[in-house]
């Protein structure tokens, strides 16, 4: 597995670990920067090093508040540079009004930084600095992990309370949810859906854990544009409890598969597999886990593929 694929299956709070490190060490840079770069050079020396940490712990801490970390950085658009930017500020302001504060309450300085505590060059250039810094880490590994240059216009559930809607209002993308019991039948459901889908001129619709078989109106309306996900090797272990049957069977492999969808339950042309080997202690839990985990793999790279014949 390489770096990119090790990134793209860790889990949500890894990922905000590494943000946040990012985030802590950009803060830093900007600071030394700022120095470096200004009349209080000569103050920067190995003795205040250490004691200039506390600005990027702070600035991690109105970061986490802000809800700079919910959102995935392989989804960056203005509105997350607006957070970003906001933030680095509330940090400026914030850290000015603890240094003022202090300074009123005691007339010993820490550490001997005094001098540049209120210059308007250091905080400018240190502003600035910082802004480069994190926007710009954003945008790298935004490029590095972006799988291709899709854009997620939509996410549509039948389920209100599916964890695919919380993640689409975290990262600012439009959702839509429809009681299938609302309607007559499955016709009068589906020309719904089709009629909400309509202003968005969809590429591909991606479905994941979506119970039901689509009709061949629908499917006709999105001809091999609608492609699934399936926890195993089709065209073996179609339909559900599939790692319960495999361990029944005594199979020593199981994996993923995303195909094309038709009329037919998980069937379709296969676009890409991934194999996951079974061992003699799994069980379903720990397979599930490990196809899991491909499967996060396996989907983007479905999609750069499908987007790109």
């Amino acid at each position: 597995m390489n770096l990119k694929d090790l990134l793209l299956s860790s889990s949500r709070l890894t990922k905000k670990i590494l943000a946040l490190a990012c985030d802590f060490i950009s803060i830093y840079l900007a600071i030394l920067y700022a120095l470096f770069t200004s009349e209080y050079i000569d103050i920067v020396i190995i003795d205040n090093f250490f004691a200039l940490i506390w600005m990027p712990i702070l600035g991690v801490i109105v970061f986490w508040y802000a809800d700079v970390y919910k959102s995935v950085v392989r989804y960056i658009d203005f509105s997350v540079i607006f957070t970003l930017i906001k933030s680095i500020t509330l940090t400026l302001c914030i850290y000015l009004l603890l240094i003022g504060a202090y300074l009123y309450s005691t007339s010993q300085f820490p550490f001997q930084i005094n001098t540049y505590l209120f210059s308007s060059e250091v905080w400018i250039s240190g502003f600035m600095a910082a802004s480069f810094f994190i926007i710009g880490s954003r945008l790298i590994a935004n490029s590095y992990l972006s799988e291709s240059s899709s854009e997620i216009k939509v996410v549509f559930s039948n389920n209100k309370n599916a964890p695919g809607l919380s993640y689409a209002k975290e990262n600012n993308i439009e959702a839509i949810t429809l009681d299938f019991h609302s309607f007559k039948n499955t016709e009068e459901y589906e020309e719904k859906i089709i009629s909400l889908l309509k202003p968005y001129d969809l590429e591909l619709i991606c479905l994941a854990g979506y119970m039901k078989i689509l009709s061949k109106k629908l499917i006709d309306h999105y001809p091999n544009k609608i492609i699934n996900i399936h926890p195993s090797l089709l065209p073996e272990y179609k339909g559900l409890n599939t790692h319960r049957r495999v361990l029944e069977n005594n199979e020593t492999k199981t994996g993923c598969t995303v195909h094309y969808v038709n009329q037919e339950m998980d069937g379709g042309e296969v676009i890409l597999q991934r194999e996951v080997d079974i061992n003699a202690e799994d069980t379903e839990s720990s397979i599930a886990r490990r196809v899991l985990k491909e499967e996060h793999i396996i989907y983007p790279e479905a999609i750069k593929l499908v987007l790109t014949k």
